[in-house]
Formats: structure tokens, sequence, C-alpha cells
């Protein structure tokens, strides 16, 4: 018994950490109920969008980040989105820190502080910075970590219908590519 633990167990773990770091496209169990929860999130530009009625006019990628460092992984995503954006008009990209909920002075110091290092006008208007219980507003997404940044697309009626997880590849827009061909209107 012993020996076969031995010798399976390293099998075992490194057949998991396989599939642990292999988080592109994750599905989580519910993941054809997970519904953008109603909320109103104001833009860098001082804009309020409704949620989950943004959705209405087309399917939405929306980048969510934890921490100011993970910013270096968001823009590669953004980049790489930009493509898909000048292929397909019905396709809308934003930005959404997602930052524990907390006083209104907090907010009106990240707000500003991000407004004035974001100088391209476009940029502010697709980020969109919710204040929040984060670990529920994770659970409500089946977003399972805050340690890598998410990209969840949502249809017209703010379902989510494809995600990944960590940083951007050719392989994750090429994947991202297909679902928003095949579910063009």
């Amino acid at each position: 018994m012993h020996l076969l633990l031995r010798t399976s167990l390293p099998i075992l773990l490194s057949f998991t950490a396989c599939i642990g770091a292999s988080r592109n496209n994750w599905v989580p169990e519910n993941s054809s109920t997970t519904v953008f929860p109603s909320l109103v999130v104001s833009d860098l530009e001082g804009e309020d969008h409704e949620f989950p009625q943004i959705f209405s006019e087309r399917k939405t990628l929306i980048l969510f980040a934890y921490r100011r460092e993970q910013q270096n992984d968001l823009d590669p995503w953004i980049e790489g989105m930009k493509p898909l954006l000048s292929d397909l008009p019905e396709f809308r990209l934003l930005e959404m820190p997602v930052i524990e909920t907390s006083s209104a002075m907090f907010r009106w110091y990240v707000n500003n502080g991000m407004r004035s290092g974001i100088s391209d006008e476009e940029a502010r208007r697709r980020t969109l910075t919710v204040y929040t219980n984060k670990k529920e507003f994770l659970a409500q997404l089946a977003i399972p970590s805050e340690e890598l940044v998410a990209a969840i697309l949502f249809d017209e009626q703010g379902k989510a219908i494809w995600r990944a997880e960590g940083s951007f590849s050719e392989e994750k827009r090429a994947s991202l590519r297909g679902v928003l061909e095949r579910t063009r209107k």
C-alpha cells in the first residue's frame, strides 16, 4: 500500500496541477444560470450604467480585476480584443475593477485616481468600478477566485455564455471569436 501511494501520489498531484493550471474557458456547474446581478455602476466619465439592462444592445465582454497590479494582466486582453471590436460591431468590451465596499470618500479618491491616470476618454468610458461585497459578487458570477483576472462574455440578457481566467492568449481570443460568430444574429 505504501509503495502504491508513493508511486501514484506524484502522478495524481501532477494531473491535479495540470487541471488547476488550465483555467481557460472554465465553465462552472451553474453557468447556465449565471446572470449579471442588478446594480448601477458609474464609468470614469461619471455616466451611470444599469445592469443587466446594459446588455440589451449587444454581447459584452467584461474583464474583471480585483487589485491595481492586475492591470498588467488586463492590458494584453484589451489590446487582444481590438480585432474583434473592429470586426464585430455587435461586440463591446468593458473593464470592471471590483473593490470591497467602502466609504464615499474612499470611492471618490479611487475613482479620481483612476480617472487622472487614464487619459484616453474611451478607456474611461469602458471602465466601471464596482464597490461591493467582493465575496458575494464573485459568487454570483461563479468566479472562483480573485487571484486571476476573469473575462466573461455576457449575451443580450446578461447571461454568461463564455469565460476565461488569467492571461490573454491567442487561443482564448479564437475561442471567444468562435462563440461570437456562432451566436451572431
